[in-house]
């Protein structure tokens, strides 16, 4: 049975399924489209180009949602594109109002989308449509000068004519209806279909048909009309092709041969190559990608053992026929091995590829969020965005939305000033909040940039000795740096009065565990007066690191790469006591230095006071470390698996991997261990 708010249709409950899928991800598309769409026209009304985009973006979503059978999405969105058509013929014209009324649209097709996914009826948008009928008692726009008419929307998009898109399927295509429907929804967002050749509905009852005529009123490039009907199971796409159509079976009584070209004139171009895609689920990638981590590990064993193998292949006393015999079969394996190596190497590459995604989407979320934000505090903030074609797993896009959420918020809340503040200071009343991404080496490097008041340290002791957070004599000592990076602790907060965006103590230390969740760090720089910076460093994966392999006692500890700034040798004398701490001289650097046996109070590791055969220098979140190690085992690629899901959660480990010989190696908690060697130089206890 439909829920409340769909009305029955002629899918199957599999088709729907299948339909329901493609109908939440691009409306969700069309969505952020529409909000960007609606910005640009709140900084300038006049723009006829957004007008048009915004009013096609509607016409999809209401065309999608009339298919299939979603009246009160249906509804709101003919009410909106009424309205657009209004906008569109100047009749009336963009004001704050409008812009509020839509963006409210837009969270309900929104809040559909989420109920459609859970299976929950929908909720009828009548004020929704009240609202918008309300719009159309806006004032006129008064008539420009005949001398300086502008021209209208379909004058930057082009002449509205009519066009004859034909479109061959697959052969053996399954469901050709449904692939008909949703070809014909795409075509009308770029205008309207006045007919097709076979309907949807023919097409159910001749599936071995393969052309389809769809007649096209459209003032769209040609180009945007091709990439539009070429989809998954299209074989060829024609623009206003001058030969009739030839369909794969002979037409039955009654049946044309195919819609005659309403732009014969028009020689037909030659379709632009476009990239077949097609929608995968995510689950089924992180399978391959653990099939892949698989490989990874098996490919190491058989490393391990060619290794494990050389010296009995090596010069013997005597050569003998049978030892030649072997030695050619050891070299045959040391190829295969080799082999192996490299399309394993390849295939791993390949798999995380297909999981990488552009961060823009992400980041283009946040134009909406920043005006919001900005306008209920009385702000004005400009949103720059920068790197948005940087790749980055699609399982952490997914995570990084409420840390960002959150960072976003408290730039505009507590990190930017009001009007008055700024001009009396010098600064531009328009505040700038900058997101920036990039690549650096194996990592992803995020940015949340404001050029607000900063962070003022000397409010942060207070606050912190107020609320218990540290006592009194220790904030005394505490420098700048250090008091910044109590921003991070529970409870903490600058802010004079709690309010609905935000100032009730929780946030900033949920983002740094998300971050470290995600195998990352994040690490702030501010200047009183000038602005804050918090950057996020996140692996390029979760799944597979590069990793520094050490060992204490008989097991194997690993940290990634990206956390270490170097290693060294450290003599006797550069171990030293400063004010009570343990630290360690690394030239001139005076860092905090604990031995790892110490940490996890590991059995069978040397006594803390033994020199270590190296110590490692890491970094995370903006501060660094000196970790003693006894012994290092070099660089390995590890297929890391989380631990909190089969045993309980041990400060200072963030995971667990196997090696090529199958032993079991920790992987070390970068951010915590540091925590502990601060906590431990100082004489407290590590835990």
């Amino acid at each position: 049975m439909p829920s409340p708010g769909q009305r029955t249709n002629d899918f199957s409950p599999a088709e729907m399924a299948e339909l329901l899928g493609v109908f939440i991800d691009e409306t969700g598309d069309q969505c952020d489209q529409l909000v960007q769409a609606l910005l640009a026209l709140e900084q300038d009304p006049a723009q006829a180009d957004q007008i048009a985009i915004a009013f096609r973006m509607v016409h999809s979503i209401k065309g999608s949602a009339g298919m299939l059978g979603f009246d009160p999405i249906t509804a709101v969105a003919h009410q909106l594109e009424s309205h657009f058509e209004r906008l569109r013929s100047g009749a009336v014209g963009v004001d704050r109002r409008t812009i509020e009324v839509a963006l409210a649209c837009v969270d309900y097709f929104r809040g559909c989308n989420e109920r459609l996914a859970q299976a929950a009826p929908l909720e009828h948008g009548e004020s929704l449509i009240e609202a918008v009928k309300g719009l159309a008692a806006a004032a006129p726009i008064p008539a420009p000068p005949a001398e300086s008419a502008p021209a209208g929307p379909q004058a930057t998009l082009g002449e509205e004519r009519q066009r004859l898109v034909r479109i061959r399927l697959a052969a053996g295509l399954g469901l050709p209806d449904a692939k008909a429907q949703l070809l014909l929804k795409r075509l009308s967002g770029l205008g309207v279909v006045v007919r097709s050749d076979p309907t949807p509905a023919e097409f159910a009852a001749h599936p071995d048909r393969r052309v389809l005529d769809v007649v096209l009123r459209s003032g769209s490039t040609p180009a945007a009309i091709l990439s539009a009907a070429d989809a998954d199971g299209v074989e060829s796409v024609e623009l206003d092709p001058t030969e009739p159509a030839q369909s794969a079976t002979p037409p039955q009584p009654g049946e044309t041969a195919g819609a005659t070209s309403v732009a014969a004139s028009l020689a037909a171009p030659e379709p632009a190559a476009v990239a077949e895609t097609m929608r995968v689920a995510v689950d089924r990638l992180d399978v391959l990608l653990d099939l892949a981590g698989e490989l990874v590990v098996n490919r190491a064993r058989f490393a391990q053992l060619v290794a494990d193998l050389a010296p009995v292949f090596r010069k013997p006393a005597a050569r003998t026929p049978e030892w030649e015999a072997h030695q050619r079969r050891y070299g045959e394996l040391v190829e295969s091995v080799d082999q192996l190596t490299r399309v394993v190497e390849n295939l791993q590459r390949g798999v995380l590829g297909t999981r990488m995604v552009p961060i823009g989407p992400l980041f283009g979320r946040f134009r909406r969020s920043v005006r919001d934000i900005a306008y209920e505090l009385g702000k004005e903030v400009v949103l720059e965005v920068v790197g948005e074609q940087t790749e980055i797993d699609k399982r952490m896009v997914d995570e990084l939305g409420d840390p960002l959420v959150h960072l976003v918020r408290n730039a505009i809340d507590h990190g930017i000033e009001s009007a008055e503040v700024r001009a009396a200071a010098g600064k531009p009343v328009i505040a700038t909040l900058r997101l920036e991404a990039s690549h650096r080496g194996n990592e992803v490097v995020i940015a949340v940039a404001d050029d607000g008041g900063g962070i003022d340290p000397e409010k942060i002791r207070g606050r912190a000795v107020a609320r218990g957070l540290v006592p009194a004599e220790r904030a005394a000592a505490l420098q700048p740096r250090e008091l910044i990076e109590l921003i991070w602790e529970p409870g903490f907060s600058t802010a004079d009065a709690v309010s609905n965006i935000s100032g009730r103590g929780v946030g900033m230390d949920i983002v740094r565990t998300r971050i470290t969740g995600l195998s990352g760090s994040i690490e702030v720089e501010s200047t009183l007066g000038a602005g804050t910076t918090f950057r996020i460093r996140l692996p390029l994966t979760l799944a597979i690191s590069r990793c520094m392999l050490v060992r204490l006692a008989d097991t194997p500890f690993a940290i990634p790469v990206e956390h270490v700034r170097e290693i060294v040798t450290v003599a006797p004398g550069q171990v030293l006591s400063v004010a009570g701490r343990r630290v360690c001289d690394i030239r001139g650097e005076f860092l905090p230095l604990m031995d790892l046996g110490r940490v996890f109070a590991w059995s069978g590791g040397p006594p803390p006071d033994e020199p270590q055969a190296a110590v490692l220098v890491i970094r995370a979140g903006g501060r660094v470390a000196a970790i003693g190690v006894p012994a290092l085992l070099g660089t390995r690629d590890l297929v890391i698996k989380p631990l909190d899901d089969n045993f309980r959660r041990v400060r200072g480990l963030g995971g667990a991997g196997v090696l090529g010989d199958g032993e079991v190696c920790l992987l070390i908690d970068a951010a915590a261990m540091i925590d502990m060697a601060v906590r431990t130089s100082a004489g407290e206890e590590p835990r």
